[in-house]
């Protein structure tokens, strides 16, 4: 019977050419799935790299807005820098306490019987402190590159700063008097650091009086108030 079955009358080319065919048929489904899938995964990747590019040059968009927006800061904040500069050095050149204000002010704040003989007024400029430079934030490397070969900018000199003192020399006729002058120059607000120096008896025009020398510093922070005629400074008493 097995042999029965494995007989075949159909002529063995007939076969071959069968089992050829299926083969191709199967082969070509398979290209054709094939091609059909890289196809399909092309088109995918085409599109997620448009979306990436897309997405690319919204980002460089952004980026040089922000990177035009940071250079606007910066020139504003060159320009304010400049203002605040230039400010600084006509603040310097402005004399905070005239010196006729500040001669009215301490003959105002005299009590009664006392004179002022001498005033000498000494003006000494502050050592000016090294001017740090300024800190930037790092930037990439390429950029640091470009900035390296840029020379730095010196600092701005700060404007000068002076110390004013000040030497009164004066007569009066007792002590007492000389301690008021000085508690009335020490309550003053433009007034610092005010000092006798001494306080000795001599005669002046056949009687005797004392003459004294009193040190002080002019306050660099205040400035000079019109003078009230009655007696003191505005702000003294």
């Amino acid at each position: 019977m097995s042999h029965f079955n494995d007989l075949s009358f159909l002529p063995e080319d007939y076969l071959a050419t069968r089992r050829a065919r299926r083969a191709n048929r199967l082969f070509s489904a398979l290209l054709a799935i094939t091609i059909v899938a890289v196809s399909a995964a092309y088109i995918v990747a085409d599109a997620s790299v448009l979306a990436l590019r897309t997405e690319h040059r919204d980002v460089m968009r952004a980026y040089q807005q922000e990177s035009l927006r940071l250079k606007q800061l910066d020139e504003l904040r060159k320009q304010h820098d400049q203002i605040a500069y230039r400010a600084r050095l006509a603040e310097a050149l402005v004399e905070k306490n005239p010196r006729s204000e500040l001669l009215t002010g301490l003959t105002d704040l005299l009590p009664p019987g006392t004179a002022l003989l001498e005033l000498n007024l000494e003006s000494k400029a502050r050592p000016r402190t090294p001017a740090k430079p300024e800190t930037t934030t790092k930037a990439p490397a390429a950029s640091s590159k470009k900035k390296a070969k840029q020379p730095a900018e010196p600092p701005k000199p700060e404007p000068l700063i002076y110390d004013q003192s000040i030497k009164l020399v004066g007569i009066a006729y007792t002590d007492l008097q000389v301690a008021r002058y000085m508690d009335a120059l020490k309550r003053h607000p433009q007034l610092n650091d005010v000092d006798l120096i001494l306080s000795r008896q001599f005669e002046y025009q056949d009687e005797p009086v004392r003459r004294f020398e009193i040190s002080l510093r002019l306050n660099d922070r205040a400035r000079a108030q019109p003078s009230d005629r009655n007696g003191t400074l505005a702000g003294g008493n």
